[in-house]
């Protein structure tokens, strides 16, 4: 069974990334990612922090993510 893994982006860094770093990095088990390199895991989210918050959230619980990585 995989771990699910969604990856939350400052709003104002998302306007002006492409969030291609992150998406490597995960795909590659790189960096912050790098403690998973012995488990199977899944990419569920992948958003900004503005919005509703809360609603993000809940869809996260409701697909099983387990682990949230901030991005700056």
């Amino acid at each position: 069974m995989s771990k699910k893994i969604a990856v939350l982006v400052n709003e104002d860094t998302m306007q002006r990334c492409s969030c291609g770093g992150c998406l490597k990095a995960f795909m590659n088990k790189a960096d912050s990612f790098e403690r998973y390199a012995d488990e199977d895991i899944e990419l569920v989210g992948f958003t900004h922090s503005g919005g509703n918050l809360a609603k993000k959230i809940e869809s996260f619980k409701k697909k099983g993510v387990t682990t949230v990585h901030l991005s700056t």
